[in-house]
């Protein structure tokens, strides 16, 4: 298409499923007579999205996991904005930080499609289980400190050890290597780990999405419905930490 890398670069993201859509305009791929084998788009854009769907009422069909990392990612980028880049280079517990994020997002929450649960436990869990995101977007740091007065880990943003390219094309940050469903959990039940969320699905019959939703702190565990039986899922980032 005729333009610049940035515009072009994102209308192929939104193609792939990864965006809504570029400058309020929806795309999809269009495919010729001669694309012989090629998936129907129509039946294959929502796969694609990894739709899925919850009892709550804000959350639809059409939002998906990639979705919520990202607009969770901005409230970093708000805050950051807000206090400036020398403030964020300083080293913040998980508690401070929480606090400060939750101070910008209570500002602009009406921004965002999803709620977030703001403790120091879900932002420490949130911040290892996606780090290279926070590191590319913002130059994140992460220290585990010991010491008599704090024992845990501490977090900054170094805006300019950033990706500068990644920045640019921020839409790319929701990329298959930032999948929530991709990343290793371990169920608290009984201590299994599973290489990601989907392989969690195959062998407990948990959504993904609910797996996320318990890793990410938004729900306490899963109940099976027929059973009870509440299981627990956490990022193996978190336990592998602890």
């Amino acid at each position: 298409m005729a333009a610049g890398k940035p515009i072009a670069k994102a209308v192929h993201y939104c193609c792939q499923g990864y965006i809504f859509e570029v400058e309020r305009e929806k795309y999809e791929w269009v495919y010729g007579e001669d694309d012989r084998g090629k998936v129907d788009t129509s039946k294959s854009y929502w796969n694609r999205r990894g739709k899925w769907t919850t009892k709550h009422s804000s959350w639809n069909a059409q939002n998906t996991i990639r979705n919520i990392i990202f607009q969770r990612s901005i409230v970093f980028k708000n805050w950051i904005n807000k206090v400036g880049t020398e403030e964020a280079a300083q080293w913040r517990t998980p508690k401070i930080l929480s606090y400060n994020l939750e101070k910008v997002y209570e500002e602009t929450k009406d921004q965002y499609q999803f709620p977030w649960i703001f403790t120091a436990q879900i932002l420490s869990r949130h911040l290892r289980a996606y780090d290279l995101l926070y590191r590319k977007m913002f130059g994140m740091y992460e220290h585990y400190l010991s010491s008599p007065v704090y024992k845990g880990h501490l977090f900054k943003f170094v805006i300019e050890d950033a990706d500068s390219e990644f920045n640019i094309l921020i839409n790319e940050v929701i990329t298959t290597l930032e999948r929530g469903n991709t990343k290793p959990v371990i169920r608290l039940n009984d201590n299994m780990w599973f290489e990601s969320m989907n392989a969690a699905e195959r062998v407990t019959g948990v959504p993904y999405y609910r797996i996320f939703h318990c890793c990410e702190g938004d729900i306490p565990h899963y109940e099976v419905p027929l059973t009870g039986e509440k299981m627990e899922f956490r990022y193996a980032t978190e336990v592998q930490h602890k």
